[in-house]
């Protein structure tokens, strides 16, 4: 959270996972209470299919677990989305 609030995000989007939605719910606020930010950041569940920048982080991750060339890719690469 104090790098999202660092580099002014606003919004943050986050994919459900069953059962998970409540706790992530109550890690955010804590952490954002943490760090006297409550209300600097807006933040829902988002399924996949409605958030195509998700798919980013899908892509990412499943050649980090692909292993061999393609985590090879991925570690060598700066992404600057600022």
């Amino acid at each position: 959270m104090p790098m999202l609030i660092e580099n002014d995000v606003s919004d943050l989007r986050i994919e459900p996972i069953d059962g998970q939605q409540h706790q992530d719910r109550h890690d955010i606020r804590e952490a954002l209470t943490k760090i006297d930010a409550v209300g600097k950041i807006r933040y829902q569940h988002q399924g996949h299919r409605d958030e195509p920048l998700l798919w980013v982080a899908d892509a990412v991750v499943w050649a980090a677990g692909a292993g061999g060339d393609w985590a090879r890719r991925i570690t060598t690469r700066l992404i600057d989305a600022t």
